[in-house]
């Protein structure tokens, strides 16, 4: 998901070749000395986005815009039945049957027909990949060789997809739909008892806490052929003792996401399920709030346990709160599955073991762990179980969303015990002492650890150094431990790009301190311990390969050196398996789709001294980082870039088959000149509300994340964009994480408005169309807030959110009637509902029936639309809200939209407007 935070000096910036980042100056912390330019000094927007608004990341505040829109399609109850969206699907899928066989009335994939494909000048390392979107999940088959290599990869919001040889050059992809009922993936994982591999269970919706796709689910489903066909678990809540069910007898997942599923090895009917809260509906329009839209009579998210096979589940562990977010892994104990372990948001690690506690009941759960830096419901533990010399031995990661770097107290860490076998609450004293960064180059392998120790440092010339930080300021989305079975002393630990240790070195557009290779996929053989004879090295980073690839570009002219491009890993990791028939080869799965390694490695710790200029202790850390990378990544996506999750899709006003679109964190795509097999991106990072110019049919701009955009005048061409929303970042505004962004189709002659939704709506003017000919627009825009009664005539306009400056985000940006371009028309859901009609220069922006203190108001519905009999009739579906003055803890004094039942404001409906003399304010009564 995640974006990717351009820096803003100031007005439009133009850097080098590649204009649309500037470069910010960032110190280097720990022990690197000296400045270096880094385009992500300031850092991943997620880490940023869970500290501006709330503690938390998300999908737009809990009573907000997103909270006002749910509430307009369900008026009078308070959320959509899950029958009533089973009827709509019903509906609609009636409606496509009689659809004609050239396609009308069935929607047809448009474009990627063949493969999504970054332009290496776009890529971090300079090499050219085809990409996908999130994947979430992934299996291998029990075996895995050549011609026979059966993968399966689940994707956030594009289902299950196989390829029945994932070693080839050129794997081909089967989307495994059968009757699924959603696409939403959590959760991926093959029944152990099944020794062919093929009985997989499949949980529906995401429960990593995203603000950006994280859809929420409608249960678990079961395929004992491969994923050919697939059956619905009935997944019955059953309430127990302690934990009673929403509505018993219901789906026990219905409306959550689903972070784990774990068969017990012993019996196949014996089911152990972690469930998280969920989004449920998504917009154009991310904020940074909540990540919750609550299921009618939904079940409480947490551990659930069947012993028949899913047809009915209890819960067993509600997270060790009745408020918890959700659980985030589940494991047996590999000598004893009796022994269940579970880790939940905010809650650390705890256990159920009748052998090793006493656990008495179903639902006596013990803690053996405790959270490392709780609060705001976004620290996660992840653990992975193995046996070494008898005992079980776990590994475990906990982080959350640091914004402090390497150096913070709350950067993320790694620990171990190689002794799970003894009481809980033995464990849990343990932790304390264990805390204590073990000295100089520390134990080598093989280290011994009867409790738990954090093998993690601070300082970058011990060999802990590894795994300081390795998912930055979201553990919450992309944090995950693995080791493959029967290797207890192999570890891998995957989580996000630390974008200040990317080389500069290479013809793409990462260029960081060069510590590292960005430290996005991490391996170990050493169980983490130091290996004195590969210079004390503890994990190595599996990031970028020993490549080469051809590239006869230069992203960053005049600062990199432009040396190699070699293949990388996306930012974003959320799964890796091994080949289990050559287990040094990976398969991981990220933000940007599937990669595979050769299985080889390649030692390139000189270049830690020959092309990277570092201080002693980061000289250290980045030889021991790079002595064992991999000979060749291949990103293998080719076939599910249909899958990338678009945001919003763009026509060309000017060239119809000129369509556009901004898509999560894989930035912006074109499908130019009706060419839908290959879809080109044409700007990297994360993609929201893209867009093209009326009049100029080669001027388009895209959306990054919270106000940051840039606009480009050269037909999209990758290296010809141009920064500007530095009057916008730089001006303090509140933006969300994508936000409303729209071009006036009838703009003023000499005039190229864009409009931008925040707190409150923005107007940007691109560059003049009369500027010299062949010279560069200089990119930086006029920008204006647009006020009530403005003498500016308004083109489009955009409505805000009732609330306070962390609580008003901005709404949709509606474009003027067109066929009455004069009339501006705009829909603020909840906020001040302006119209303007070129006309009405004196009053251009009237406010209808604004609540202001003491005088709630109605909130207005949907856009206003003209009578066809009477161009100067409006109307307005007036619903049955209310602005609420409210005080919350968290976000203090605010107005929210709520459902009111009080007669006296009147029942919703159409409401009229009628004919008014001319030059009065438009008021809605």
């Amino acid at each position: 998901m995640r974006g990717k935070l351009h820096g803003v000096l100031g007005g439009a910036v133009t850097v080098l070749a590649f204009s649309t980042m500037a470069l910010i100056v960032g110190h280097d912390t720990g022990e690197f000395g000296g400045m270096r330019l880094g385009k992500f000094g300031l850092g991943d927007p997620d880490a940023r986005g869970a500290a501006s608004a709330q503690a938390s990341p998300g999908e737009g505040p809990v009573g907000g815009w997103e909270a006002y829109k749910a509430a307009l399609r369900t008026y009078p109850a308070e959320a959509i039945p899950p029958a009533v969206v089973a009827n709509a699907r019903a509906t609609f899928e009636k409606i496509a049957k009689a659809g004609t066989s050239e396609g009308n009335n069935h929607w047809q994939l448009y474009a990627p027909t063949s493969v999504a494909l970054q332009p290496g000048v776009l890529a971090f390392s300079g090499a050219t990949n085809a990409t996908a979107s999130r994947v979430t999940a992934m299996v291998t088959a029990p075996t895995c060789s050549p011609g026979s290599c059966r993968l399966w990869v689940g994707v956030s919001g594009g289902g299950v997809w196989r390829t029945d040889d994932a070693l080839a050059a050129d794997p081909a992809w089967t989307w495994l739909n059968g009757n699924l009922a959603q696409n939403s993936v959590g959760a991926l994982v093959a029944d152990p008892n099944d020794t062919t591999g093929n009985t997989l269970y499949l949980g529906t919706g995401e429960a990593n806490r995203c603000s950006s796709g994280c859809e929420a689910g409608v249960g678990i489903y079961k395929s004992t052929n491969g994923g050919d066909s697939w059956t619905k678990l009935r997944d019955r809540c059953v309430s127990n003792a302690t934990y009673a069910c929403a509505t018993p007898g219901e789906d026990s997942f219905l409306g959550r996401g689903i972070s784990s599923i774990v068969v017990d090895p012993t019996n196949p009917n014996h089911l152990l399920v972690g469930s998280a809260l969920g989004v449920r509906g998504l917009s154009h329009v991310i904020g940074n709030g909540g990540t919750t839209r609550l299921e009618p009579g939904a079940n409480s998210p947490g551990l659930y346990e069947s012993t028949d096979g899913g047809d009915t589940f209890t819960e067993v562990w509600n997270g060790n709160s009745s408020s918890s977010f959700g659980v985030t892994n589940v494991g047996l104990d590999p000598l004893d599955p009796a022994t269940v372990y579970a880790s939940a948001f905010d809650a650390g690690l705890w256990r159920r073991s009748p052998s090793l506690d006493g656990s008495a009941s179903p639902t006596d759960f013990r803690q053996v762990f405790a959270p490392r830096f709780p609060g705001g419901g976004i620290d996660r533990t992840m653990i992975a179980l193995t046996v070494k010399n008898g005992k079980t031995r776990i590994y475990l990661t906990e982080g959350t969303a640091n914004g402090g770097g390497i150096l913070s107290p709350t950067a993320a860490e790694f620990w171990r015990t190689d002794n799970a076998n003894q009481p809980a609450a033995t464990l849990l004293a343990s932790e304390p002492a264990g805390a204590t960064e073990l000295p100089g180059n520390g134990i080598p392998f093989p280290a011994t650890f009867n409790t738990w120790q954090r093998l993690t440092s601070r300082t970058t010339s011990s060999p802990y150094f590894a795994t300081d930080d390795f998912c930055t300021g979201q553990c919450w989305y992309d944090s995950y431990v693995y080791t493959p079975h029967a290797m207890p002393d192999t570890v891998y630990v995957i989580g996000s790009y630390l974008y200040g240790e990317l080389p500069c070195n290479t013809k793409g557009v990462g260029c960081g301190n060069g510590r590292s290779n960005g430290r996005a996929v991490l391996y170990s053989t050493t169980a983490g311990d130091p290996d004195a004879a590969n210079n004390n090295r503890t994990f190595t980073d599996l990031t970028y390969d020993n490549q080469d690839t051809p590239a006869n570009w230069c992203a960053l002219q005049g600062i990199s050196p432009c040396l190699r491009a070699p293949n990388s890993i996306h930012p974003d990791q959320h799964a890796i398996v091994i080949n289990p028939s050559n287990p040094t080869q990976i398969f991981v799965g990220s933000d940007g789709g599937v990669i595979r390694t050769d299985g080889a490695f390649a030692n390139t710790s000189s270049q830690c001294t020959t092309e990277r200029t570092l201080s002693a202790g980061s000289t250290l850390a980045c030889q021991r980082l790079l002595s064992r990378i991999p000979n060749q990544i291949t990103h293998i996506s080719k076939g599910i870039g249909q899958t990338l999750q678009f945001i919003n899709v763009a026509i060309n006003p000017g060239r119809p088959c000129d369509v556009q679109g901004g898509t999560q964190d894989n930035g912006t795509w074109t499908a130019a000149n009706c060419a839908t097999s290959t879809l080109p991106q044409i700007i990297y990072g994360d993609g929201g509300n893209a867009g093209f110019d009326a009049t100029e049919p080669t001027w388009r701009f895209n959306e990054f994340t919270s106000g940051f955009s840039d606009s480009n005048f050269r037909d999209g061409e990758p290296t010809k964009w141009v920064i500007t929303s530095a009057p916008l970042v730089n001006s303090g505004e509140f933006f969300s994480f994508y936000w409303p962004q729209a071009a006036d189709p009838n703009p003023p002659a000499g005039a190229h408005p864009i409009f931008s939704g925040g707190r409150r709506p923005q107007l940007r003017r691109l560059p003049t169309a009369r500027r010299p000919p062949g010279r560069q627009p200089a990119g930086r825009p006029d920008r204006h807030r647009v006020r009530p009664r403005s003498h500016r005539r308004i083109d489009v306009v955009a409505g805000a959110q009732q609330g306070g400056p962390r609580d008003s985000l901005g709404g949709d940006v509606r474009r003027p009637h067109l066929r009455h371009p004069q009339r501006r028309r705009a829909d603020s859901r909840g906020g001040p509902l302006a119209s303007s009609r070129q006309s009405e220069l004196a009053n251009a922006f009237p406010e209808l029936d604004l609540p202001g203190p003491g005088r709630p108001g109605p909130c207005v519905g949907d856009l206003l639309r003209l009578q066809r009999s009477d161009a100067d009739d409006a109307w307005s579906r007036l619903q049955r809200h209310r602005v609420r003055h409210v005080h919350e803890p968290q976000r203090g004094e605010r107005h929210i939209c709520v459902p009111d039942a009080d007669e006296r404001w009147g029942p919703p409906g159409l409401r009229r407007r009628s004919r008014r003399p001319e030059g009065h304010p438009l008021r809605l009564h």
